[in-house]
This record gives structure tokens, sequence and C-alpha cells, in this order.
């Protein structure tokens, strides 16, 4: 599944626990890939769940709870669950899983700050700064660049094409094959080009598929994901793993926004007498057209 020819891997390291998971995934059986993928995708939430929550989170028994611990070498589910909860702890830094645990507080706000404030700390101590320069230098050195994510990475993806459209002369936003303007955003690129694509949590097969087109077409790809669990996570260039969470019913994007932000403004910092040659035209732009009541001028 990984090149690591054409791969860096950057911003989260991937837990021993969850490396683990992954290596074993290609000869579990249907419900045992269930709970694997679970776990995955849901760490910090899973720790603190038994054997009958964790099988109905999964959608199996909890017999195939107990038959999947046993299935990665664990004497069974309690002593699977006391690794996994040492990885959630470990991945902040030693601190409670939660400064407050999800399930029982009252006070939603306050519980997704906390959430929200650990995932950042935890991007902040375990960042691989080699391949977060590695990603700003191709967007920098890119003809176009398209930006794209479905589902949870929507909004991420749409965030990241707006920032980095203030900064770089040719970013489009891509929703996918079939939108009416696809044809005029992905026709002619090729290596000179790169997507940035943001893919968590089951992996939508929309972005998968946009991910191969663009692969066979020699468009350099950076990857920002939670984990490599698919073959096409070895498609990409620069893959900058962002660790999330799960409160409740979301996903905690915030990681992905810092990361969002951060590509943008590396791309600034490369050149700033043009980044803010660019920034001239967007406020000029939205001038005219009367787009904010007030129009920032930082750039002049």
């Amino acid at each position: 599944m990984e090149n690591k020819e054409n791969q860096e891997i950057g911003i989260g390291k991937i837990p021993a626990f969850i490396r683990k998971i992954e290596a074993k995934i290609p000869e579990l059986s249907r419900q045992h890939k269930q709970v694997a993928n679970y776990l995955i995708h849901n760490l910090i939430h899973a720790s603190y769940l038994n054997t009958a929550q964790l099988a109905e989170e999964a959608g199996v028994s909890p017999a195939t709870v107990v038959r999947f611990a046993t299935e990665m070498g664990y004497k069974g589910f309690p002593d699977m669950k006391k690794e996994l909860r040492w990885t959630a702890q470990v991945s902040l830094e030693g601190k409670a899983v939660l400064e407050v645990d999800p399930q029982k507080s009252s006070n939603a706000l306050q519980t997704s700050i906390s959430v929200a404030q650990q995932m950042l700390q935890n991007l902040a101590d375990n960042r691989d700064d080699v391949a977060f320069s590695q990603a700003v230098n191709l967007i920098f050195q890119a003809r176009k660049v398209v930006v794209f994510g479905h589902k949870a990475s929507f909004g991420v993806a749409a965030h990241c094409a707006y920032v980095l459209s203030k900064v770089h002369f040719d970013v489009s936003h891509v929703l996918g094959t079939n939108s009416f303007d696809s044809f005029s955003k992905l026709d002619d690129l090729d290596h000179q080009d790169v997507a940035v694509v943001f893919m968590v949590i089951q992996y939508p097969t929309a972005t998968l598929n946009l991910m191969r087109m663009l692969a066979k077409r020699g468009v350099k790809i950076v990857l920002v994901s939670d984990f490599k669990t698919v073959p096409e996570a070895s498609l990409a260039s620069v893959a900058l793993l962002v660790s999330i969470s799960f409160v409740g019913c979301f996903d905690v994007v915030t990681p992905l926004l810092v990361v969002a932000d951060a590509l943008a403004y590396g791309v600034y910092r490369k050149d700033e007498e043009k980044a803010k040659r660019r920034l001239l035209r967007f406020n000029r732009f939205n001038e005219e057209d009367q787009a904010f009541r007030q129009v920032c001028r930082f750039a002049d």
C-alpha cells in the first residue's frame, strides 16, 4: 500500500495500535473489518466503550468484538481495551483522553472546545516540518491547483480553495467529475499541476475516483488525511496525516482547517511580494463587486 519512494508522511504519527490493525485489514473477515474501521476512525471515543457499546457502534455482535480482539493477538477484549486506552492517552500527550468526557458533559460548547484544543496540541506536537514544506513547495510551483474533498471533508476543501486562491493565481475547488464545470477545471491538468485532497472518515468513492483519474494524468497529489487505509493513498506525492476525533454526532475537523490555512500561509511566505500582488487583485475585485461591507487593505 505504501510507496516509500514517492510518498512522504508528515504532520501526525500513526500509533502502533493503528498500524497493527491496518496491517491485518486485508486478511480480516467483513465483520472484523467493520470493527477495525470503527477503531481506526474513532480511536478516542472507542476508548470509552465496553464490549457491548463498541459492538453497537460498529454494527456487529459483542461476540464479534471479542473474536476481533483475539484475531488481533490479544488475550481478549479487556487486554485490547488496555492498549486502546493507552494509545488514546499517549496520542494526547499523557493527558486525560478528553478534558470533558463527551458522554457525561452537559456543556456541548465546552466539550467541543476541549476536544479541539487537544487535537490541535496533538497536531503541534507531532508535526513534520519537512513533509509540510514539501507540500507547500509543490503548491507554490504548480501551474494550477485544484482542491477537493467530499462528505466530512467537503467544507474543509472549500475553505482551503478559498484561502489558497488569495495567494496563488490559479486555484479551483472541484466538486467532482459530474459537476457542470468539471471539464473546464480538469481536462488540461497534467504533471505541472497539483491536487490538494482532503480525505477522512470512510474515504468517499468520489474522492478516490478523482484521485485515480488525476494520478493517471501525472498530477501531483498533496493528501491531507487521518489514516492511510486505502491503496489510493500511495498515489500522493506528499501525505500529511492529521488526527481527528469523533464527539457525539460529528467529527472534529478543526486540525484540518488549521492545515488548510497553514498551506496558504506557507505559499504566501514563499514569495510575499507576489502573494501581496495577488491579494491586491483579490481586494480590488471584491471592492468592484461590492462583495464586502469593508474590504481589507493590508496588502496595499
